[in-house]
């Protein structure tokens, strides 16, 4: 029977809930969330037309993290949402969150879910970008399209599910759940079937491009340690 179990982040950085009977452990099970976006900051050409990205982020209201006995650990709603962000002055993947996961009583892990929404008021995030009247966005993509400037914004909102290619299984050597979010600016913005580039100033293109971001949006996942 799948059971839920609520995990609340605190600003400082920790994970909490109820407390279970165990030993404390001398390595503490952790979870990290990373992001990487490819192609940013490069031009992508087809026929004519030539589109860049310099920015691209978006938000992630909670995450879950599903045990192999499927078992949901939960964060909860009312803690801050999540900018994933990537520029090209950032190299490789892009730490968002590294925390102590608070539950040793969990070691193997088969999947992991995120909700992508809207900024909220109470987030208070630093990033003005995301807000705006009478709604506050979720994705957004700056950049130029044939020299023209761009600032691609949405609110489209959706929650997906990602099964790991294989269980992560934390120990001692390896006690950090790295989850590396990861998207590529070709799959959101060619349309290899009609070998176009889709035009983020053309609101015909804006659903598409939404669906590309949501189909398009993959992990991958793998045990490591933070201490070593």
């Amino acid at each position: 029977m799948k059971a839920n179990v609520f995990l609340i982040i605190f600003i400082a950085g920790a994970f909490a809930g109820c407390r279970l009977e165990t030993d404390a452990p001398t390595v503490p099970k952790r979870v990290e969330l990373t992001f990487k976006a490819d192609q940013i900051g490069e031009p992508l050409a087809v026929s004519d037309d030539t589109l860049m990205v310099e920015e691209f982020k978006f938000i992630v209201r909670k995450f879950n993290l599903i045990t192999v006995d499927a078992e949901t650990l939960q964060t909860t709603e009312e803690r801050q949402s999540f900018i994933f962000g990537y520029n090209p002055n950032i190299q490789g993947e892009r730490l968002i969150l590294g925390v102590d996961i608070g539950f040793e009583d969990f070691e193997a892990f088969s999947g992991y879910e995120m909700f992508v929404d809207q900024a909220r008021g109470e987030d208070n995030l630093l990033d003005q970008d995301f807000y705006d009247d009478p709604e506050n966005y979720s994705i957004i993509a700056i950049g130029t399209f044939n020299r023209d400037t761009f600032f691609f914004t949405s609110t489209f909102s959706f929650d997906k599910s990602f099964e790991f290619d294989q269980i992560v299984h934390l120990d001692e050597n390896n006690e950090t759940l790295w989850i590396n979010t990861l998207i590529d600016m070709e799959d959101l913005f060619i349309d290899a079937g009609s070998n176009t580039l889709l035009n983020p100033l053309d609101e015909e293109h804006r659903t598409e491009i939404e669906s590309r971001f949501q189909t398009h949006l993959r992990v991958e996942a793998t045990a490591a340690s933070y201490f070593q």
